[in-house]
């Protein structure tokens, strides 16, 4: 990778490391399911004015705008509301951890949808992560040996994101980021708003600190989604998407920093499956790994 890549990818791996801890303070008086929606309403209502003054280099096609609401849906709403429901029950540590499997969702979703060949080296890493993944979905919050079922909820995010890699760079390759962006957001954001409509807004402002949380979710949405995607689609144009994802395992030492400070309960456990699954990130994009899959292709 470039050093640009590098640089880019180490920027949103402190953005996104930290959105853990942005949707820990907004669920202080918000539900997941509301974070996830003013989330999602306040990214779309960001780029309204952008598209509307770029409209001209919007492309015309259905077909655009319908691969761009797929995209949205699997980039930013169905992973917005999984990740938010996660950290309700689950250390927002240890969601940022498991966030770190992207890569290896990335590389399956690539092998089933594009038929891309996958090495001995990347069926290694893949296996390897999975166990770390089932490692720290074992470990409660107390350190003991019990069944967190809302880990599912973070590996259902992360294979979405996946998919929604192999979308982008499939089908996005020659769009400007910014329309990309906005486009996602923009298509996904009216049915966030349909949600939010219904949800209970009326007892937010009894609770204490409600502001605190508000603001929280603002700089989500606009920060941790919004400039942060035109940040990492520009990223995908540049490198490819298992290349792409290996920010999600730049992230994770940014959300157990952010869970030490909060008084998370971190176990060794956690830090062994983060190391089972940097590792098995680290042989799907091994350099031997790459030039094998050049031979295979050859």
């Amino acid at each position: 990778m470039s050093k640009k890549v590098w640089g880019l990818l180490l920027l949103l791996a402190l953005v996104w490391g930290s959105s853990f801890k942005l949707m820990k303070t907004g669920l202080g008086a918000f539900s997941g399911m509301q974070v996830a929606e003013i989330r999602l309403v306040i990214v779309a209502l960001f780029f309204v004015p952008i598209l509307w003054y770029n409209h001209r280099h919007l492309p015309a096609a259905p077909r655009d705008w319908g691969l761009a609401f797929l995209s949205g849906l699997l980039g930013s709403f169905l992973p917005a509301f999984l990740f938010a429901v996660a950290v309700q029950h689950t250390n927002a540590s240890v969601v940022g951890i498991l966030n770190g499997l992207t890569p290896i969702f990335t590389l399956l979703a690539g092998a089933v949808w594009l038929r891309q060949g996958i090495s001995t080296e990347r069926l290694a890493g893949m296996g390897l992560g999975l166990a770390g993944c089932v490692l720290i979905a074992l470990i409660g919050n107390n350190g003991h040996l019990q069944l967190n079922a809302y880990t599912g909820l973070v590996l259902l995010a992360t294979l979405c994101y996946g998919l929604n890699l192999q979308v982008v760079k499939y089908y996005f390759p020659h769009l400007n980021p910014v329309m990309l962006t906005g486009m996602t957001f923009v298509t996904v954001g009216p049915l966030a708003m349909l949600l939010l409509i219904f949800s209970d807004l009326s007892q937010v402002t009894l609770q204490p600190g409600w502001g605190a949380s508000l603001g929280a979710v603002v700089v989500l949405g606009m920060v941790g989604s919004g400039i942060a995607m035109i940040v990492f689609n520009h990223v995908l144009q540049l490198a490819s998407p298992v290349v792409a994802s290996t920010v999600t395992y730049l992230m994770p030492p940014v959300s157990v920093a952010w869970g030490l400070y909060d008084g998370e309960p971190i176990f060794l456990q956690h830090f062994i499956g983060m190391a089972l699954i940097l590792a098995g990130v680290y042989l799907v994009n091994s350099p031997a790994t790459k030039k094998q899959s050049v031979r295979e292709t050859a």
